[in-house]
Parts: structure tokens; sequence; C-alpha cells
């Protein structure tokens, strides 16, 4: 479990200092891209560990970064920078995972 909270942490972390790059800095869309982020991150990797599909990372990482930006955007309105902030941000944490967990690569690629 402690590796599911860390990751969760370090992927909050690292999406949320990506919007707030991007000058999204109001606190209710914070709040709302942190629970959103959590929930995502947490349920793909308890059902890659249960399911053991890890070869279906890339594809499911596709899947969280548009209901991420759906989410988003009925949250706080549809538009490109919110969408490319969205792949960025993504694109950025999962680096930084294979960074956190170098033997996932191994599984995933």
């Amino acid at each position: 479990m402690k590796v599911y909270l860390t990751g969760c942490f370090f992927t909050v972390l690292v999406e949320g200092m990506v919007f707030l790059m991007a000058r999204y800095r109001h606190a209710d869309f914070l709040a709302m891209l942190v629970f959103v982020n959590a929930a995502t991150n947490l349920s793909l990797n308890l059902f890659l560990h249960e399911t053991g599909l890890y070869h279906w990372t890339l594809f499911l990482e596709v899947f969280i970064w548009l209901l991420e930006y759906l989410v988003y955007g009925l949250y706080d309105g549809f538009d490109w920078k919110k969408l490319i902030v969205t792949v960025l941000a993504n694109l950025c944490s999962f680096l930084f995972g294979l960074l956190l967990y170098p033997g996932m690569r191994d599984l995933i690629f």
C-alpha cells in the first residue's frame, strides 16, 4: 500500500506543479485536480497490480489523459491550453514514475 500512496503523492505533486506553472491557480480547480489525479492514479495502479496487464499501461495512460481532460473541461470549460497542459502533466508524471520505479520499464515495454 505504501508504494501506491507514494506513487499517488508524486503524481499529484508533479501534475499539480505543471498546472501551476501553466497558471491554473484557482483553489477549487486545484482541489478538484488533486482528487481526480489521486482517483485515476490509484485506480490504474490497483487495476494493473490485480490483473497483471502491465503491457496495457500506455493505452490506459492515454485513456486516463482523455478522462482527466473530460473532467477538467466539464468543470472549467474545454480549450486547447487545458488539453495540452493535461497531456504534458500526465507525460511528466508518467516519466517521473518510470524514474521512481525503474523495474516498471521492463513490464511496460
